[in-house]
């Protein structure tokens, strides 16, 4: 029983005890034991009587109480010198520095499409519908008609271009300046193709610019090109002459000098598959994969990858790359490896 509880009842039998041996407990019979103490001035006797008793009660309380803190301080004295010795005999832990505790550290990085593919998604990371299976199943077969025509064209293409290399013959041809053959060719690269290629479209932009000018210093000034039965312009606006001709002709030149040299250069040339980088096929066919994008942007995550696509094993941490995004092509994955240090524990 805790001592709180002990105290109390202790007070309460002493008051009792105390009252009965002064005999100031009444009995059944008579209206209280202490009228014999009384006598002529029975007041000032039990006030005196009542005075001590309380006096002498508050004492033993006093007395009580500092002997059951003393008692109590005593026992969380033994309970920390007992919690000390304990700290004493067991040694503190310390974890290891190297994988901070965890038991492993980060292993080879591995690349996002090695992860398995979640099959209930079918990597998507979304909650498939049956309208979302059917548009897969479209874009699919989609897919595989560009293909096809792709391959048609890649046939044509190929066709196409043995017959040009054929009409192409091995006869020194001429852009601007420069003189060329077929093996100038398969021996030329891209810079060279492009500075000799620039230069010449730059001196046809210079003879148009010429031609603008003679354009406006020859104008009409019968009709200012507003009557096409005009006997001087004809309702072009200005007057053809000689010199006009002339520079019609050498852009007429200059600018077949640059075509061939273009077809050349990407039949023959070193580094032709350049100036095809920039071409893309175009088959009208992005219906199918335009609905698809937004019927799976509202739809809901998978909940086994948790929208990833990909199946994470217990082996495999993922480290976000950026704090924002959420975008698993971007992250990090990789193997985790046992702590040598720890071997595993976490601890050293």
């Amino acid at each position: 029983m805790n001592m709180k509880q002990i105290l109390p009842k202790l007070v309460f039998l002493l008051i009792v005890v105390f009252l009965n041996a002064t005999t100031l407990i009444a009995a059944p019979e008579n209206h209280g034991r202490d009228y014999i103490l009384r006598d002529g001035n029975q007041i000032t006797v039990f006030l005196s009587i009542l005075f001590w008793s309380s006096l002498l009660l508050c004492l033993i309380f006093l007395l009580l109480r500092s002997g059951y803190y003393k008692m109590k301080d005593n026992i969380n004295e033994k309970n920390e010198t007992k919690s000390k010795n304990k700290m004493q005999y067991y040694p503190s832990i310390v974890y290891c520095p190297d994988c901070m505790g965890r038991g492993w550290i980060k292993g080879d990085e591995i690349n996002f499409y090695e992860l398995p593919i979640c099959f209930h998604c079918n990597g998507f990371g979304k909650v498939l519908t049956q309208e979302l299976c059917e548009l897969i199943k479209e874009v699919r077969n989609e897919d595989k008609r560009n293909e096809e025509r792709k391959k048609i064209e890649k046939i044509e293409q190929d066709k196409i271009e043995t017959e040009e290399k054929v009409k192409y013959q091995n006869k020194k041809r001429r852009i601007g300046d420069f003189e060329y053959t077929i093996t100038t060719l398969l021996n030329m690269d891209y810079e060279t193709f492009d500075e000799i290629y620039m230069k010449s479209l730059n001196e046809c932009n210079y003879i148009i610019l010429k031609y603008q000018e003679k354009m406006k210093e020859n104008s009409c000034s019968h009709c200012g090109g507003s009557n096409e039965s005009c006997t001087y312009c004809q309702g072009q606006g200005y007057i053809l002459t000689d010199e006009m001709k002339g520079l019609t002709e050498r852009i007429r030149i200059t600018r077949r000098e640059n075509i061939d040299f273009f077809k050349g250069y990407s039949l023959f040339g070193r580094e032709r598959n350049k100036l095809k980088e920039g071409i893309f096929h175009n088959y009208n066919t992005n219906t199918f994969r335009e609905l698809l994008y937004k019927k799976l942007k509202i739809a809901p995550e998978c909940p086994y990858c948790k929208g990833i696509g990909r199946v994470i094993s217990s082996e495999i941490i993922r480290i976000p790359k950026y704090r924002n995004e959420n975008n698993p092509y971007d992250d990090s994955y990789f193997i985790k490896k046992m702590c040598g240090k720890c071997n595993g524990t976490g601890k050293l």
